[in-house]
């Protein structure tokens, strides 16, 4: 669906198959983005107009103003965040690319398949979801819910509009989740660290403290130490292994920032003026036994919840590391060059944390949900004392 909308090049997929060089569809997105800013552009002077020619008696002055600052920012965001993927949508196969070199030191044959198995139902899911999600809140919008100021056309090209915007964010939380995947495995590895040094330790430590205690009752010695030489080294290579993933990883992350979040920053807002909007005309139409607004304006917040939590489960997975590796900087059996590795990973994942940022004005996280939930409670109460 991403590919039929023009957000991501026709060239990756035939790429990462064939391994041949990668051909320029420039003259197709721009084709594509053409076309969507003429979209956004007929769509905007007929929504304008509609509202314009409305009866001030059926959409009264603070509704066709709310209306007005609503459909100005939809059809801005959907030109501006839907062009700038069309165009960037060629650095795909690089994203690819990059994904495929970490995949190569991260995976085996067999867990390539598996993952990108797991990964590729996931987002037929996801697509699936959102298409019949859209579907039904369309239906209800366009064909049950009525409104004699908005005609059926204009309430069409505003869901087509809305799902253009909901598939660039789908194709953003892709990456992001299968970026966030190569991190999990790496910390899976780092966790098998740990408790393969865990079991062998105790079981050698435990012999060997049975053995000296035997010695120290038939010496009558007082104290006996242990010698590390009993406990099984790590290979120092492995960790230098993590590094070059974790470096490659890296450039993923900025990678995405880079390509999206442009793209990224014009919905947040618009997701954020939405739920406001959305918000002012359900406390009007509840009054009537409408539920129109709020159906949007329960989407509109899942949207801002999906794509926070996603972004701020993959940084989490960051921190996760940092932990897995100091524990194994506190294991008895580390040889020097094991201890000089470890140091340099856990230097290297301080000095670059995995953070989605829009544009890098700020970062998605829970933190930025927590914030925006707070300005939507404190809009609800203000509107719900003036009115």
């Amino acid at each position: 669906m991403c590919k039929v909308l023009g957000l991501v090049t026709y060239s990756f997929v035939q790429d990462k198959i064939n391994n041949k060089v990668a051909k320029d569809y420039l003259p197709v997105n721009v084709v594509y983005s053409v076309v969507c800013i003429v979209f956004c552009v007929i769509s905007f002077t007929y929504t304008i107009c509609c509202l314009h020619n409305c009866d001030p008696q059926l959409l009264p002055g603070k509704v066709r103003t709310a209306n007005y600052i609503y459909y100005t920012i939809l059809y801005i965001t959907c030109s501006f965040s839907s062009v700038y993927a069309i165009l960037s949508g060629r650095k795909c196969p690089l994203l690819l690319k990059k994904l495929s070199l970490v995949d190569s030191l991260l995976f085996k044959q067999h867990e390539v398949e598996s993952v990108n198995r797991k990964s590729m139902l996931a987002s037929v899911a996801e697509i699936v979801i959102v298409f019949v999600v859209s579907f039904l809140v369309s239906w209800n919008y366009i064909y049950l819910d009525t409104h004699i100021c908005f005609p059926t056309c204009l309430k069409t090209l505003e869901c087509v509009t809305i799902y253009l915007n909901t598939m660039a964010v789908v194709l953003y939380c892709k990456l992001v989740r299968v970026t966030n995947e190569r991190y999990k495995h790496m910390n899976n590895r780092l966790s098998k660290c740990i408790t393969h040094a865990c079991t062998n330790n105790c079981v050698e430590y435990d012999n060997v403290v049975h053995a000296r205690n035997i010695f120290v009752r038939q010496e009558n010695v007082s104290t006996v130490r242990v010698s590390p030489i009993y406990f099984k080294s790590f290979n120092g290579s492995q960790f230098r292994f993590l590094r070059i993933i974790l470096s490659e990883l890296n450039c993923v992350v900025s990678l995405i920032n880079e390509t999206f979040g442009i793209s990224v920053l014009p919905f947040t807002c618009r997701l954020l003026v939405g739920i406001i909007i959305a918000l002012f005309f359900t406390l009007f139409e509840l009054e009537d036994g409408q539920y129109g607004s709020l159906v949007y304006l329960i989407v509109y917040f899942i949207l801002l919840i999906r794509i926070s939590s996603i972004c701020h489960t993959a940084g989490s997975e960051n921190d996760t590391s940092k932990l897995l590796v100091q524990k194994l900087l506190l294991e008895d059996d580390l040889n020097p060059q094991d201890i000089t590795e470890l140091k340099f990973l856990s230097l290297q994942l301080t000095n670059t944390p995995v953070q989605y940022s829009a544009f890098w004005l700020f970062v998605l996280n829970l933190s930025f949900l927590c914030s925006v939930t707070g300005v939507i409670i404190s809009y609800m109460l203000l509107v719900v004392q003036l009115k």
